[in-house]
């Protein structure tokens, strides 16, 4: 069984671990340091068991012998890892199916690749498949496994500060993880919150072309913007995460001024504020809501007809530039 969403994945895994009825999983993934991070996740389902015996697949054909003898050796329960499946050969997969066909109720297995060649898989592997995962879908991922690591280190991470990290680190998880290490070892005792100013103090790890900083000089200030360098589609989509809680801080903002209510915004200083809410005033809601609208459509554009970042980017700045002086 194939699953393309973590949270269905560990559904699934909790649900057949407990009844016992499964032996076999996978993880298909591009980036090896995210198949080591969710092969740990599911060792935690597999907690019981009295040996660990972790295999590369580019000698395990080689090692398939020591692997028989060790688990005769040491007996008892044991959970098997085999990596980079991408590399095996098609005799090694051979065997390799023959053995987890017939494995008996004290093993479990992990495979874990960037692909399963040579009919490696079949129905009965409960596999996490994120091969095929879209750009967007990746960063909402990352986002939902950057609070979960913040909270079990005992801090807090919100949605709008998780999206700024990953904009600061870019797509990969490994630096992801650092930063985020980094963030719950500095941060202060007292305080629960990882907080934006935390991570501009704090992380270090920075895109080549700072999305955030780029977004704030595009939505607040008067600036000639030249075109960031744009990796892949990925680096895109950060960059319009960052433009739209930018757009919806100015909203917000704007309501508040209008309703006359206390201005606050959580996550920001008293000096950011007070700049914002000067442009707020002097331009009004409207024209945020606008700019709102036809991000929305540029990003469906993304996702519908796959563009080229550059080409999306020059769109974006037309638009800007009709009224970008509006600040002086």
């Amino acid at each position: 069984m194939k699953l393309n969403s973590v949270s269905l994945f560990y559904q699934h895994l909790k649900k057949f671990t407990l009844d016992c009825l499964h032996g076999v999983y996978g993880i298909l993934i591009d980036d090896r340091s995210e198949r080591t991070y969710y092969a740990k996740k599911i060792s935690l389902f597999c907690a019981n068991f009295d040996n660990k015996i972790e295999v590369d697949s580019d000698s395990i054909e080689e090692k398939f012998s020591c692997l028989f003898e060790q688990m005769s050796l040491f007996g008892g329960s044991r959970l098997i890892i085999v990596e980079n499946l991408e590399k095996i050969t098609e005799k090694s997969a051979k065997k390799l199916v023959q053995f987890y066909k017939n494995l008996d109720n004290e093993t479990k297995l992990i495979l874990s690749g960037s692909s399963f060649p040579f009919n490696i898989y079949n129905e009965d592997i409960l596999c996490l498949d994120l091969s095929g995962e879209k750009p967007w879908d990746k960063k909402k991922r990352y986002v939902d496994e950057a609070i979960s690591l913040s909270k079990s280190a005992g801090k807090n991470l919100n949605c709008d500060v998780a999206n700024i990290l990953i904009d600061m680190v870019g797509m990969n998880f490994s630096s992801l993880k650092n930063e985020i290490d980094k963030l719950v070892l500095f941060a202060p005792d007292d305080v629960q919150n990882i907080s934006i100013d935390d991570v501009k103090k704090i992380s270090t790890t920075f895109k080549e072309d700072n999305f955030w900083q780029i977004a704030d000089d595009l939505v607040w200030e008067n600036k000639t913007i030249p075109r960031p360098n744009f990796k892949n589609l990925s680096d895109w989509l950060a960059l319009i995460s960052q433009i739209r809680y930018f757009l919806y801080v100015a909203i917000e903002l704007c309501q508040q001024i209008t309703e006359d209510r206390p201005i606050k915004y959580k996550n920001l200083t008293q000096k950011r504020i007070d700049k914002y809410v000067a442009i707020c005033t002097k331009v009004g809601v409207d024209h945020f809501i606008n700019k709102l609208i036809k991000l929305f459509e540029l990003e469906l554009a993304t996702k519908s007809d796959m563009r080229n970042p550059c080409v999306l980017w020059d769109l974006l700045v037309i638009d800007y530039s009709h009224d970008i002086t509006f600040i002086t």
